[in-house]
């Protein structure tokens, strides 16, 4: 009942999206077109069919059609350039088809990525049904972390901040066990991360100064602005800080960075 019911869906879902032109189908239609319908019936894709050598005439245009069509599409999510660069080459490989410039369906095969299309681009939903928002520039570094100017040296080529860091502790909990009718009691190991407050220095000789706009700051100005007792930011990694994180920072805000950080887009 339920595999009838399924096959009825997908019969159904089919025949109304075949009535549409390719222009006006979704992303998720479109695949459906292209990559799936015939699968419930017994039949082959309509993208296999191309690639065995059995489609018409018609069918190869029709999947060039589709392939059109979904260049033209807004991913879900990812970059539109990603999105562009990918299609392009099932649209290439499709025209390439339609126009008999090949022997067969290699160059088309090799377009086909959908694993890795659906990683970069497939919208992830929650058991709820809600869209899960993709991670984005945020997920390529981790954010800046807080420290406090403890010290500058009197020749100003270290500072010291105070940060905390995080220390995994090993305690230990007394448990009863019983085995064979004996009852005992044993230690069982408790780790636990705390936070311990540190003070560390640092080679200004290896950092270097920007602003809440990623803009570097240099010379004379970097005295001026820096203060023992002021709180900063350490980006730890050598990656940019994520814009987005830049537009919650007050105009006062300071941010230590590796010195192999290259230069914002602020400064070109």
């Amino acid at each position: 009942m339920i595999r009838t019911l399924f096959l009825l869906s997908v019969t159904l879902f089919t025949s109304i999206t075949a009535s549409l032109a390719a222009d006006e189908l979704t992303i998720q239609q479109i695949e459906q077109r292209a990559h799936l319908p015939g699968r419930a019936a017994g039949k082959k894709p309509l993208y296999k069919e191309v690639l065995a050598g059995t489609a018409t005439k018609e069918q190869k245009q029709e999947l060039l059609d589709l392939y059109l069509a979904l260049a033209k599409a807004k991913p879900a999510k990812g970059s539109q350039e990603a999105w562009q660069k990918a299609t392009a080459t099932l649209v290439t490989a499709a025209q390439e088809i339609v126009r008999g410039e090949v022997k067969d369906g290699s160059n088309l095969q090799a377009a086909l990525n959908c694993k890795g299309c659906h990683a970069a681009h497939r919208p992830v939903y929650a058991i709820d049904g809600t869209l899960v928002e993709d991670a984005g520039d945020f997920g390529t570094a981790a954010p800046p972390q807080f420290v406090k100017l403890a010290n500058i040296s009197k020749d100003k080529l270290s500072i010291s901040v105070y940060a905390f860091e995080p220390h995994v502790e090993t305690s230990f909990r007394e448990e009863e066990v019983e085995a064979d009718g004996v009852k005992s009691v044993r230690k069982v190991p408790v780790m636990e991360t705390v936070q311990l407050l540190r003070q560390s220095q640092i080679s200004l000789a290896y950092v270097r100064l920007f602003d809440s706009t990623g803009k570097e700051v240099k010379g004379d100005e970097v005295w001026n602005r820096l203060k023992p007792g002021m709180t900063l930011l350490r980006q730890t990694g050598s990656k940019q800080v994520d814009p987005v994180l830049l537009k919650l920072l007050s105009p006062e805000a300071l941010i230590l960075a590796p010195s192999i950080l290259p230069s914002s887009p602020a400064e070109k």
